[in-house]
Parts: structure tokens; sequence; C-alpha cells
């Protein structure tokens, strides 16, 4: 009976990412029932309600940034002594620490298999990355441990630090699967000579409620169930890091939202539920929900909808297939949403948008954050709108393939597992 130890996880207030593990923990219950399963999670009280029902048990994780005290400089100074400390605690045991960390090195030591699944926060600028996800990789190699790089992706490196780091890291684990082609083909451009598998997001395999149940759900919240045109939305305080006009530019981005919305209603009688996928501490999308509601003409507001509740992912789901239509700038609310066969316009501020959309042959459906506006967020609704009965199609033709390049990572986990060498 092997043990998997999945480490690099996002909290589950991201309804995402909750989604992602949700799907990994499905997949390995398919190939390995009786298998003991550890997840390294930075709320694992919050978590354990979701992973639990699949026979996983949640840990606190060795760089837990979310509940941090001192500054953030001094914290990462005092994780790299504490791998110091650890490593050597690992070859002489009467070294002090702390029973926790007991534990989660206990989990290193007993794994059979590490699974790093951190989803999106490889390349780009992202230097928290170094933090949690590339030195826990590295620091699990130095114990010996075979290492699957699973169903990520990698953003088009903008440092060149990350870009060394990344490559030095991901040259030195076993297996590698990406979720989408776009970061394929960026891993085999920077020379990573590990093996490399375009799969696909593992957010698809996590189940849904039955859609009566998101009907209800959604009564609850006094959204009516008529006959107007359905619309999901989901919104997110993205900084612009890659510009000096950042505020400029989120003002231009709400503005297109709040205008785009007013049409909507407006012009096609539609309401509109903005749907929070991210309600941590460090990011919730109904603060930006709620300040975009209150900008919307007083006359319209009766017909916007901001669902506040700490739903599941399955929940989530449910009440994304009661929809027409849904604009998705969070990334895996359209997994959702394509997942409910609900057509689904993408605003992207990572290139992972365009590289998961063009598996579905839907590419044209990605407007770029950076030069977002009302008029082609409408004009591009329209459009899909019009073809919605046949995208509904695509969507239902796509959907198998994906779900299957999904579990292939299941079959990966099996070969490598079967192999003597590590």
């Amino acid at each position: 009976m092997p043990h998997f130890l999945i480490t690099d996880v996002n909290t589950s207030y991201n309804k995402g990412d909750a989604a992602i593990i949700i799907g990994l923990l499905k997949t390995l219950r398919k190939f390995y029932p009786t298998s003991e399963i550890s997840i390294l999670t930075p709320t694992p009280v919050e978590d354990n309600k979701y992973y639990s029902e699949y026979g996983a048990k949640t840990y606190i994780q060795l760089y837990n940034y979310i509940d941090r005290k001192i500054p953030k400089i001094a914290y990462k100074l005092l994780f790299l002594l504490k791998l110091a400390l650890y490593l050597t605690w690992i070859k002489l045991s009467f070294i002090p620490i702390s029973q926790n960390d007991k534990n989660v090195l206990h989990l290193y030591q007993r794994a059979d298999l590490i699974i790093s699944c951190s989803a999106g926060r490889l390349g780009g600028r992202k230097y928290l990355s170094i933090y949690d996800s590339l030195i826990p990789i590295y620091f699990a190699k130095k114990l010996g441990k075979k290492i699957y790089i699973c169903s990520q992706s990698i953003e088009p490196f903008t440092s060149n630090i990350l870009k060394v780091l990344t490559r030095f890291v991901l040259n030195r684990v076993n297996l590698i699967t990406v979720r989408e082609p776009i970061s394929f083909k960026l891993l085999k451009s920077i020379n990573i000579k590990k093996p490399v598998y375009l799969t696909a997001d593992l957010a698809f395999l996590a189940d849904s409620e039955p859609t009566e149940s998101g009907y209800k759900l959604l009564k609850d919240c006094n959204v009516p169930r008529n006959n107007k045109l359905r619309v999901g939305i989901t919104v997110v305080n993205w900084t612009f890091p890659n510009t000096k006009k950042s505020k400029t530019k989120q003002r231009e981005y709400i503005n297109a939202i709040t205008s785009s919305i007013e049409t909507l209603i407006e012009e096609m009688n539609a309401i509109v539920i903005f749907f929070p996928h991210a309600i941590s501490i460090k990011e919730d999308d109904r603060k930006l929900s709620q300040q975009i509601k209150a900008e919307i003409k007083k006359s319209l507001t009766s017909n916007v909808f901001v669902l506040t509740e700490n739903y599941s992912p399955q929940q989530t789901k449910s009440m994304i297939g009661t929809l027409d239509m849904f604009i998705a700038t969070r990334l895996h609310s359209g997994v959702f949403a394509l997942s409910m066969n609900i057509p689904t316009l993408v605003i992207g501020f990572e290139q992972k948008s365009w590289g998961f959309m063009e598996m579905f042959g839907l590419q044209d459906y990605v407007l770029d954050i950076n030069t977002i506006t009302a008029e082609q967020i409408v004009s591009s609704f329209n459009k899909l709108l019009k073809v919605r009965n046949e995208v509904i199609q695509r969507i239902k033709e796509k959907l198998p393939t994906v779900k299957n390049k999904a579990e292939q990572n299941g079959e990966l986990i099996e070969k490598l597992l079967n192999e003597n060498d590590t």
C-alpha cells in the first residue's frame, strides 16, 4: 500500500485549488483504493472538511505563509534555517524540533511518492514559488524521494533567477505533467530533460451536486428562477504587476466589468450572479464583487447578486450549472462552467487562460485583462451567445477527452511507482 504525500497545496478557501485536490484524490483512489494519502496545506482544519471524504489526512505545511507573524524577509530566512535543521534532524534525531515538524518530517520519510500540486504558481515573477514549491521539492529530493510535478501551469519567465532555479529543480524530479499546451511548449523550450506530459486540469474530475441543488442554493440567496438570461461572473483583484500604472489598470478593469454588466441587464434582460471563487484572508473575491455592484446604476442592482457563503466546489459547480452563460476571470470558475457545459468567456490575466481554452478550441473567447474594455466584453459575449448551442455541443464533444487526459495522471503515477530507480 503506497503512501502519497501531496505538497505545495493552496488553501481550500480557493475553490479552484480545492477542486484540483479533489480531482487528484479521486484519481489516486481509482488506481490505489487503499493507499495512505497525506496533504500538507496552510489551512488543514478547513481543508479536512473536503478531503477526509476521500480518506486523506491534512497537516500544516512547513512553509505556512498564511499564518506568519513576523516580517516576510525574516520568515523566509527562518524557513531556510529550519530546513537546514530538518536535514540535520533526519540524521541526528536528538536535535530538538517541534512535535508538529517531527510529524511532517515523518510523512516525508515514509512517502513512496511526493506529489507537488501547486497548480499555477511556477514561472512569471512568482518569487513566492521559491519557498512554497521549489525549495520543498528540492528538500524532498535531498531525502531521496520520488517526486511528481502534477498537472501544473508554468507562466513565461520574466525573471532569469526564477527561470534558472525552476529549471534546476525540475530537472531533478522524476516526472512532470502540465495541464495545458502553452506550459508544455514552455518547458520544452527551457531544456527540461525530465519526462514532460500534457494531461489536463484535475479540477475537471471534481464532482458536482445535482443541478436542482444549485437552484435551491441560489434561491436561498434570493436569486430568482425566471426566464431572464442567467449570467455568472468571477472577478479578481489583479495587481497588474508588469506595469507602473497598476491603479489605472485596476480602475479600467473595474469600469469594464461594471459597464458591461449594465449593458447585459439593460439590453439582454439578464440577471448577473457574482461567484466568490477565493475567499481567503489574502484574496477575497467578495470584496471586489460588492464594490462593483455598488458602482452599478441603482435602478439595475435588483438584477445583480453577490454570493457570500463558503461553498464547496461541488456546490459551486451545481450553481454554475443553472446558468446560461459565464464570464470568468478566475480560471477555475471557467473550468467549473465548462464542466457543466456552460459557454464561457474568459478574461485572461495569465497565459494559462489561453492554454486552457485552447484545449476546447475556444481560445477566441479569451480577452486580455491588460487591454479590457466594456465594448470588448459585450461584443465577445454577444458573439458567444449567438453560437451558444454550437459551443455547448463542442464542449460536450471535447469534455470526455479532457477528463480522460486528466485521469492519465493516475496512469503515469502507476508507471512511475513501478520503476525501480528513484
